[in-house]
């Protein structure tokens, strides 16, 4: 579903904005950055689903620490850094803020997967511990 909602913000990127505002200047900057809105919501889809999974195994501290990091971590961290600072780049503005907003989830997504992985093995592990 995520991949369908991005190819439409992409294919639309204009009329959605436009549904917001008319002014050209604000309409000509969002359109510029509705690519990466596509990006952020396939990462933030895979993200989402991995921790619900992982609250359901009620592995909720490791999550805690995997959002701590990603978010604030990688996600705010380089977005501050892409968006106002000339520490990589010359600042990007809103732009470096999106990037480093997706990293973030983006790392997060990797992070809970691995993390459901790992827990998903030793559940069943015990399961088969306890069968025999």
């Amino acid at each position: 579903m995520a991949v369908v909602t991005a190819i439409c913000t992409l294919l639309f990127k204009e009329q959605i904005a436009l549904i917001y505002n008319d002014n050209p200047i604000v309409v000509q900057m969002a359109v510029a950055l509705m690519g990466l809105a596509a990006m952020y919501q396939i990462s933030d889809a895979i993200q989402v689903v991995a921790a619900g999974a992982l609250r359901g195994y009620k592995d909720n501290t490791v999550t805690f620490f995997i959002t701590l990091a990603s978010y604030w971590g990688v996600g705010i961290t380089l977005g501050y850094i892409l968006g106002k600072t000339n520490f990589i780049v010359s600042p990007m503005g809103a732009k470096g803020f999106w990037i480093g907003l997706i990293a973030g989830l983006t790392t997060a997504a990797i992070l809970f997967f691995w993390r459901l992985h790992f827990t998903q093995n030793r559940a069943a592990h015990q399961i088969k511990t306890i069968n025999y």
